[in-house]
C-alpha cells in the first residue's frame, strides 16, 4: 500500500472538524502524503455526520460517491459519528473499516503508525488546505438520491401533494436568513480552538450524540491556560473554547467551568481577543449563575459569544427531555444578565415537535422566543435518533406538524433579528475583530 491520502468531511460539526484535522497532522508525522484528488488516494478517511436522518443520508451517499470512484487498492474509513450511532445505515453498504470519536487511535494499527496518534498533539485551527469540507456535494449528491426516489414514485403523487411541498420549499428559503449566525459566518477560519474537554454528563433522552462522544474527559486547566497563553504570544485574538458540554468541564478533575474562565481572563485581562463560549447546558448555567455573572460582566467586550442551549421553554417537554431545570429559573438568569450586559451575545438552540409537544408545550417555546431576544437561535425539528429514550416514546408529532412549528419560530426569530440588524452585527463583529 502507498502513503498518499485524502481526507474529507460532510459534518459542519466543529469537534468532528478538529478530530479530521489532528487526523491530517497524525498521517504527516508519520510519512504520509496529502493529495488533492481522493481518485489518487491510498487511504481515503470520511467523517460522517449523524445528527438526524437528513445528515444520514447525506453522509451514505457521500461514502457511496468515494467508494464508487477510488483507487481499487486504496483502504476507506468511515470515521464520526455514524459508526456508533447508525452502524445498521454502514452495513447496508456492506464491510467497512470503521473509528469513532473515541477509538481513533485505531488508526495505528490500520496504518501501522511509527507515531501513535494519542502521541500528536492537539491541533488549535482547521485548515481548508488539509481537511476538505464538501457540504455542497452533500447536498448534490443527496438531492440526485431524492430526484430518482421522487421519479420512481411520480405516479403515485398528487397534485396537493405537489403544492404541499412547493409551498414548504418557499417558506424554508424566506427563513433562510434565520439559519445564518452571524457570529461564525465570517470567523471560523479566524478562530484559536482549545478543546477543553470531551464528553459530557448528560442524559438528554433525545441525544444519540453521547453514544459516540462517551462521558466526560478534561483537560487540565495548566495545559488549557497554556495553550490560550501562546495562542496569544503567537498573535491569535479569537478564540473558541471546544467542548460537547462546557457547563460540566472539570467535574472529572475536581475543577470547573468558573475556575477556568477566571483563569483565561486573568492571563488575557490587558490583551486584546474574543472568546467563543459553546454548548453551556442551561443546567450548568443555573447553577453557577452568580458565580459567572461576574465573570461575564467584567469581560463582555471579551466574549463574541455565549451559546446557553434551552431545547424548549416548557417545563413538561424539558422534563421528557432530561433536561435537569426550570423555564423560570432559566429566564430569570437570562434577564438578569441582559440587564446587566445588554450587549452581550446570547445564542440558543430550540427543538420543536419532541414527542408529546402540545399546542399548548409549543406555544411556551413561541412566547419565551418573543419575550427573550438572542443574537442567534439554531431552531431543530425533533427526529427520533437509533437507541435515545425519545425513541421509544409514545405520542409522536407528525413530521407536518413539526416543520409548522419550525417554521413557526423561524419566522418569530426573523422578526428578533431582522435583515438589517444581521448585517449591523456582521459588520460591528468584523470591524472589532480586524482591530484586535
Amino acid at each position: 500500500m502507498g502513503k498518499s491520502f485524502f481526507i474529507c468531511t460532510s459534518s459542519p460539526c466543529l469537534e468532528r472538524r478538529l478530530d479530521c484535522q489532528k487526523i491530517h497532522n497524525y498521517l504527516i508525522v508519520n510519512g504520509w502524503q496529502p493529495v488533492k484528488k481522493f481518485t489518487r488516494a491510498d487511504l481515503i478517511i470520511i467523517n460522517t455526520c449523524s445528527f438526524g436522518k437528513i445528515e444520514d443520508n447525506g453522509s451514505i451517499e457521500l461514502i457511496r460517491h468515494y467508494l464508487k470512484s477510488k483507487l481499487h487498492s486504496a483502504k476507506v474509513v468511515i470515521a464520526g459519528c455514524t459508526p456508533v450511532i447508525n452502524p445498521d445505515r454502514l452495513s447496508q453498504i456492506g464491510p467497512l473499516l470503521t473509528i469513532s470519536p473515541t477509538t481513533l487511535n485505531k488508526l495505528d494499527k490500520i496504518i501501522g503508525a511509527k507515531r501513535e496518534f494519542d502521541s500528536v498533539a492537539e491541533p488549535n485551527q482547521i485548515l481548508p488546505s488539509d481537511v476538505s469540507y464538501k457540504p455542497l456535494l452533500k447536498c448534490l449528491l443527496l438531492a440526485r438520491s431524492l430526484v430518482s426516489s421522487f421519479v420512481m414514485h411520480l405516479d403515485g403523487l398528487s397534485i396537493k401533494k405537489c403544492v404541499k411541498s412547493t409551498r414548504n420549499l418557499i417558506n424554508y428559503s424566506l427563513s433562510l436568513k434565520s439559519l445564518v449566525h452571524p457570529l461564525l459566518l465570517f470567523n471560523k477560519n479566524r478562530l484559536f480552538y482549545i478543546r477543553i474537554s470531551r464528553g459530557c454528563l448528560g442524559d438528554c433522552s433525545y441525544c444519540a450524540k453521547k453514544f459516540a462522544t462517551g462521558s466526560l474527559i478534561s483537560n487540565p486547566i495548566e495545559e488549557i491556560v497554556n495553550t490560550f497563553n501562546k495562542g496569544l504570544d503567537a498573535g491569535h485574538r479569537m478564540f473558541f473554547l471546544l467542548s460537547e458540554d462546557i457547563g460540566c468541564y472539570g467535574k472529572d478533575i475536581g475543577s470547573g467551568i468558573v475556575e477556568l474562565l477566571n483563569a483565561l481572563f486573568k492571563i488575557g485581562k490587558n490583551k486584546e481577543f474574543k472568546i467563543a463560549i459553546s454548548n453551556l447546558n442551561a443546567h450548568w448555567f443555573i447553577k453557577y449563575y452568580e458565580q459567572l455573572k461576574g465573570i461575564l460582566i467584567e469581560n463582555e467586550n471579551k466574549i463574541l459569544f455565549i451559546q446557553v442551549p434551552i431545547q424548549s421553554a416548557s417545563n413538561r417537554v424539558l422534563q421528557l427531555m432530561n433536561r435537569h431545570y426550570s423555564i423560570e429559573d432559566l429566564e430569570g438568569c437570562l434577564q438578569d444578565i441582559k440587564q446587566r450586559s445588554p450587549s452581550l451575545n446570547l445564542t440558543t438552540d430550540m427543538i420543536v415537535g419532541f414527542p408529546d409537544e402540545s399546542e399548548s408545550d409549543f406555544e411556551k417555546s413561541r412566547s419565551f422566543l418573543k419575550r427573550n431576544r438572542f443574537s442567534f437561535v439554531d431552531i431543530f425539528g425533533y427526529e427520533d435518533r437509533p437507541n435515545t429514550l425519545a425513541n421509544k416514546m409514545n405520542n409522536k408529532i407528525s413530521r407536518e406538524v413539526i416543520e409548522k412549528r419550525r417554521f413557526d419560530l423561524l419566522k418569530v426569530q426573523n422578526k428578533n433579528t431582522s435583515q438589517k440588524t444581521v448585517l449591523k452585527k456582521l459588520v460591528e463583529i468584523s470591524r472589532s475583530i480586524d482591530s484586535l
